[in-house]
């Protein structure tokens, strides 16, 4: 929602400023006066909106995988924190026996 209402920001008073012209009445009575000028603004239209929700539906999806990646991050942290108080835990003989096993002689 935030990007339309960015993009009908931007496009609104430009379309505005441009079709306030001299140039640009033509243009606008073109467009709401004939049907060929009604089909092309509403053809327009449809793109812009089409280009709208694919860029909300993009980000919507970037910032799942962000939210998923997080998570899983903060489960592999969990994961090592439950380790190390499970080392910590152990009596220093039992400790000593079950870390030598992962050091290379």
């Amino acid at each position: 929602m935030i990007e339309f209402i960015a993009i009908a920001g931007a496009v609104v008073p430009l379309a505005l400023g441009l079709l306030a012209t001299p140039v640009g009445l033509p243009i606008l009575s073109w467009l709401v006066g004939n049907p060929v000028g009604r089909v092309v603004a509403m053809v327009g239209v449809s793109i812009a909106l089409l280009a709208v929700v694919f860029i909300v539906g993009r980000r919507s999806g970037e910032n799942s995988k962000n939210l998923d990646d997080v998570s899983n991050s903060l489960e592999a942290l969990r994961d090592r924190i439950a380790v190390d108080e499970e080392i910590r835990a152990m009596p220093p003989d039992r400790r000593r026996e079950e870390l030598s096993r992962w050091v290379r002689r």
